[in-house]
């Protein structure tokens, strides 16, 4: 079944009449030709950014307000080479300026995230480890937490291995809660799909037999493990009889696919409306910003949900518009459609801010 994007389903719909009808039958089309494999007649980005160009003159007549921006880091707010660009920056920064609240929602940690709410002037609470962890901003206090039981974390990380899978265990350094320590497993069956990730973190890294990863020791923020997309994806599903949640990525930073297992629920969309309660702000009022598999549940639950051009193909079929990729200033660019001309703000100067891009790689 055809999900339905949140931004169609409000009383927006029913300007679209058949605007609407030609937009879903597209990307249905164009999803149906994928699945049979006719990759060369289609690409997915521009019939998807033709079919919301459908859209415009309808849903102009109806402007939104939006009071919160949450927007993912990696493929979207970072362009290809890992850096922010000017435009993207002066964009967000005029947004703010404007009166609304823009926040970061990444599987990150907080010590990058926090550096680069820094760079682009950010005082709001921040979503971190997936929606695992909301931080207040600067100061860094938790105000959210949904941590791993250390029984349900040991079973998980039993199901894994004895997938063939490798283990770590990550867990808030109780010295320091802004920091972080992973527990890995010694000899998994393959450790090569773990060497990508320990090359980042080896120095926070302790090797344990699989029997003490996870009891006797606190509640784990979450698991990580790597390895081929199709294991990944049948070990998931058999989580779910632990009452664990759970997300696949088709291809993280670390070179690989990632399966990371949190405690049940845990999501950035369950993140993001949990934020905006916090703040006052109803989920209509929210905007999203994505390009992978963990972006779903964050889309779907914003006001509007939107993908950016070099977006995974199950990010397009939940969203409610599109932008271009991040090589194209996609936020830029979502944010001057949806925000800023709305408001009038349309001709803000792109070289606002002088400074270089800054690489957060």
């Amino acid at each position: 079944m055809f999900f339905v994007p949140p931004i169609l389903s409000d009383p927006l719909t029913s300007l679209l009449g058949n605007r609407y009808i030609r937009y879903i039958r597209c990307i249905l089309r164009t999803r149906r030709a994928r699945q049979l494999g006719n990759e060369v007649a289609l690409d997915m980005r521009e019939e998807m950014m033709m079919a919301e160009e459908q859209l415009d003159e309808a849903a102009s007549s109806a402007p939104r307000r939006f009071r919160l921006v949450a927007l993912d880091i990696d493929g979207t707010l970072l362009d290809p080479n890992g850096q922010i660009t000017p435009r993207t920056e002066a964009a967000i920064a005029v947004t703010r300026a404007a009166g609304v609240i823009v926040t970061l929602v990444t599987g990150r940690r907080w010590s990058i995230t926090s550096t680069i709410a820094e760079r682009l002037g950010l005082s709001d609470p921040l979503i971190v480890c997936d929606g695992a962890v909301i931080r207040s901003y600067p100061a860094g206090d938790a105000i959210y937490e949904s941590l791993l039981a250390p029984e349900t974390a040991q079973e998980a990380a039993t199901l894994l291995a004895d997938a063939g899978l490798p283990v770590v265990a990550q867990y808030i350094d109780p010295t320091n809660s802004l920091q972080e320590y992973l527990i890995a497993q010694e000899a998994p069956a393959h450790p090569e799909w773990l060497a990508g990730y320990l090359s980042f973190y080896e120095r926070q890294t302790t090797f344990v037999p699989l029997e003490s990863l996870c009891l006797g020791r606190p509640s784990a923020l979450r698991l990580a493990t790597f390895g081929p997309l199709e294991l990944l994806r049948q070990v998931a599903e058999r989580l779910t009889a632990l009452n664990c949640g759970t997300e696949v990525i088709h291809q993280g930073n670390y070179g690989s696919a990632e399966l990371t297992v949190y405690a049940e629920r845990v999501s950035k969309g369950a993140g993001l409306v949990w934020l905006a309660r916090y703040l006052g702000i109803a989920m209509e009022e929210t905007l999203a910003i994505g390009d992978s598999a963990n972006d779903i549940s964050m889309l779907r639950a914003a006001g509007l949900g939107v993908a950016m051009g070099n977006a995974v193909p199950e990010v397009y079929a939940v969203a409610g518009a599109f932008t271009a990729s991040n090589a194209e200033d996609g936020v830029a660019q979502a944010l001057e459609r949806y925000i800023l001309e709305p408001l009038g703000n349309s001709g803000y100067p792109i070289d606002a801010l002088a400074a270089p891009r800054v690489n957060t790689v």
